[in-house]
């Protein structure tokens, strides 16, 4: 469940994410619980996205918003 709310987040923002935002979505997860839920779906495709230390916040360059079913099914693999 929390990295369905993870991968929600980065798909509603715009195209910056910093960890106040996910730790306001997601209170009371360590941080990094985040950052390793954020690289596995990373990893595995799901989320394409980088940590910009000039804007401490997460990068989000997947300009195509749409779902693929391959992503749809690594993101239930992963649950």
């Amino acid at each position: 469940e929390r990295q369905l709310i993870l991968y929600d987040i980065f798909q509603t923002n715009d195209e910056d994410t910093r960890m106040s935002t996910i730790q306001y979505h997601l209170p009371g997860i360590n941080v990094r619980t985040l950052q390793r839920d954020i690289k596995d779906l990373t990893d595995a495709g799901v989320l394409q996205v980088y940590f910009s230390r000039d804007k401490d916040a997460y990068i989000n360059y997947e300009k195509d918003r749409d779902i693929s079913y391959q992503r749809i099914f690594i993101l239930i693999y992963l649950l």
